[in-house]
């Protein structure tokens, strides 16, 4: 028998017994994952008007600029994103900063399991549905990675 057919073969039954060495432990080692129905619990901010609106533009188009802080604790044990949330009273959807646990930075970052952060939410809306000066009230909506909805209701927006 030739060298070359030798290592053939050898190489065909190593092969075999990677495969199914690897292949078992694929089939061992499935992950069951639990979709938390509630992940955060928010509340108000103490300060004095966390939650304003002012009147801007885009371009010469006029719109609102809305704001909102609150402050969520992650109740998982998952890190918990939170990509959007939703101004009822125009079903308008803003987008929400959260600090890095490593950095001063905001933006789109994760809650840690256990973790706490104040949650800032902007909103831009057009047309204007309020005048100047005028105060409004929505439920506000944030919405985490995992689809739940986490709803806030009656949350006064003074005008700035």
């Amino acid at each position: 028998m030739s060298e070359s057919l030798l290592f053939k073969g050898i190489s065909s039954l190593l092969s075999k017994i990677l495969d199914f060495a690897i292949g078992g432990r694929r089939r061992k080692e499935q992950v069951s994952f639990h979709i938390p129905k509630k992940t955060l619990t928010i509340v108000p901010l103490p300060s004095r008007n966390p939650n304003w609106w002012h009147m801007g533009s885009t371009g010469n188009v006029p719109a609102m600029q809305i704001s909102a802080r609150f402050f969520a604790t992650n109740i998982t044990k998952y890190n918990v994103v939170i990509p959007v949330a939703k101004l009822e009273t125009t079903g308008t959807l803003g987008h929400v900063d959260v600090q890095d646990f490593d950095s001063d930075y905001w933006g789109r970052y994760a809650l840690p399991p256990g973790g706490s952060s104040e949650l800032h939410m902007h909103f831009w809306v057009m047309p204007p549905f309020k005048e100047k000066g005028e105060s409004f009230t929505s439920d506000l909506l944030v919405f985490d990675q995992f689809g739940n909805k986490h709803k806030t209701k009656d949350v006064n927006f003074t005008y700035s």
